[in-house]
């Protein structure tokens, strides 16, 4: 049986209140992938933020004029550091009844729907939120009074990013469950999807797949190296069929990342994992120094990054070093 807070929806106007940063105009580092990019088009054209890097969990770039990574906003990427700002959609609470001591004060600054309904891998695994980043975003700028126009040729992009088209098939009660929390059934990016026909929709997927212009939906932050110029390409031709199919545009001033021969010596990042994870290990892991994120991709492993902190760090004017 749900308890009276499961079956809430989310404040809206208390959860601005509490994170009154989010009406600031903010420097903002996305995951490389469509659902991060999606986020950062998003959130460049309504509100004007700057995407000045990128995250993946194993690599951490940032633009050469970033004094320091811990000002900016994750998007897509929930950052496991004291007053971090980041905003994401992973599964990270091992169990609700046994907080870690440091949960609260390292996700302060952290937005996370599964954290704000209190959704742990012990209990809710079954119960996550099985949408993207960029479905959340959405929700939380059209409450934020900005009136988010989408084109219907982008229900293909919205519903690849993540593999939310997936969750619709196998999770259909879940994925209910979380619109009406969101109070996301009114909105026009979910009109366009309960009008839609499922030969249409399959057919965009399709199209999606067979067009997509950045390879696997991913820039392969370990690839970049001194010679930036192919994956450059890449990246502004992708973030071209993305404005084109959603109608958002794209404010070169507001991507530095755009220019990867600008981006400052790559911070660096150990990524590991556990196995078999259980409440003992979930506890070890979330008490590594330096610990910056960490999420459950599937129900019995548990991935983590550690960034590793210099006193001093070397800045490359004209291009970034080479991959390690």
């Amino acid at each position: 049986m749900k308890s009276k807070r499961e079956n809430d929806k989310l404040d809206y106007q208390k959860l601005l209140n509490d994170y009154t940063w989010l009406k600031e105009k903010n420097k903002i580092i996305i995951s490389p992938d469509v659902d991060g990019f999606l986020c950062g088009l998003l959130v460049s054209y309504y509100l004007g933020w700057e995407i000045v890097g990128f995250y993946d969990g194993s690599k951490l770039l940032v633009d050469k004029d970033v004094q320091n990574w811990r000002e900016c906003v994750f998007l897509d990427m929930e950052i496991y550091q004291k007053d971090v700002r980041s905003v994401g959609n992973h599964l990270l609470l091992y169990n609700k009844n046994k907080e870690p001591s440091t949960w609260r004060i390292n996700f302060t600054q952290c937005i996370n729907p599964n954290n704000l309904r209190k959704f742990d891998r012990l209990h809710d695994f079954k119960r996550k939120y099985p949408f993207g980043t960029i479905h959340f975003l959405i929700c939380l700028l059209e409450n934020m009074g900005k009136e988010v126009k989408i084109s219907k040729d982008a229900i293909g992009i919205i519903l690849y990013a993540d593999g939310v088209f997936k969750s619709l098939m196998n999770y259909p009660e879940n994925c209910v469950d979380w619109l009406n929390w969101l109070s996301a059934k009114e909105l026009e990016i979910f009109k366009h999807f309960r009008d839609a026909k499922l030969s249409n929709i399959i057919h965009s997927l399709e199209e999606i797949f067979r067009s997509l212009k950045l390879p696997k939906g991913k820039l392969q932050l370990k690839k970049i190296s001194n010679n930036t110029s192919d994956i450059q390409d890449k990246m502004r031709n992708f973030l071209r069929q993305l404005s084109k199919l959603t109608g958002w545009e794209i404010n070169e001033d507001n991507w530095k990342t755009l220019n990867l021969d600008k981006l400052q010596e790559p911070i660096k990042i150990e990524r590991d994992r556990k196995e078999g994870i259980s409440s003992k290990k979930y506890e070890k892991v979330l008490s590594k120094p330096n610990l910056i994120s960490f999420s459950f991709p599937s129900y019995d492993r548990l991935e983590y990054s550690i960034y590793i902190p210099v006193k001093r760090r070397s800045r490359l004017p004209s291009r970034i070093s080479s991959s390690r």
